[in-house]
């Protein structure tokens, strides 16, 4: 058995001063600026886009790689407007590797019982998956004994627009703590990469 932390890694090549003239030039055919504007009005222009005008930001595509629990790829998948991509567990020769991988989760120190509970159900879970598949269940058979803490790699395919909104949905203070996590990384990346799409997401410390 093997654990592993969560992460998120931007897999498009960023080029932000084109994505910044693919916006402009939807900006010039929407309300006939015809390019007189300068780059630097365009940015303050985004800056301040809301309502209708962020279907402005949906010509750019973006696609980014998380490495989470099955749970929270569950809970990705909700959003629409997306292209999704996942490990198959049906596919994947988890005997090769000769161990299964989980995802690790924050347990208080001061609970150690439950630190111990939660080791010994996934290393009972992997005994019986091996079990089964060595009997000779077929994988996809197998797979319904995998639990939702098992290790998932997931690439989501979306637009500027679809990106902000799953990350203002879950980086809100109810959001699930490994989703939250992983968001609140790529808005920091998105920022770094693209601050004009996605500085206005950063919330007041």
């Amino acid at each position: 058995m093997k654990l592993q932390d969560p992460s998120v890694e931007i897999l498009t090549n960023i080029q932000y001063p084109k994505m910044l003239n693919t916006i402009r030039m939807a900006i010039d055919i929407r309300y006939k600026t015809a390019g007189e504007e300068k780059l630097e009005t365009v940015i303050r222009r985004l800056t301040k886009i809301n309502g209708s005008g962020l279907s402005l930001l949906e010509h750019e595509l973006i696609s980014v790689k998380f490495i989470c629990d099955r749970r929270t790829s569950h809970r990705l998948v909700r959003h629409r407007l997306c292209s999704f991509s996942q490990e198959s567990t049906s596919y994947s020769n988890y005997i090769a590797e000769g161990h299964l991988t989980f995802i690790c989760h924050s347990i208080p120190s001061n609970k150690k019982h439950l630190q111990d509970l939660w080791m010994n159900g996934l290393k009972s879970v992997e005994m019986c998956y091996f079990q089964a598949l060595e009997a000779g269940m077929p994988p996809e058979d197998a797979a319904s004994l995998l639990p939702s803490g098992l290790k998932t790699e997931i690439m989501v395919t979306a637009n500027i627009r679809q990106w902000r909104e799953i990350i203002r949905q879950r980086t809100a203070s109810n959001s699930h703590g490994v989703m939250k996590s992983l968001m609140s990384d790529l808005l920091t990346q998105f920022c770094i990469k693209m601050p004009v799409f996605f500085n206005d997401l950063i919330k007041p410390i």
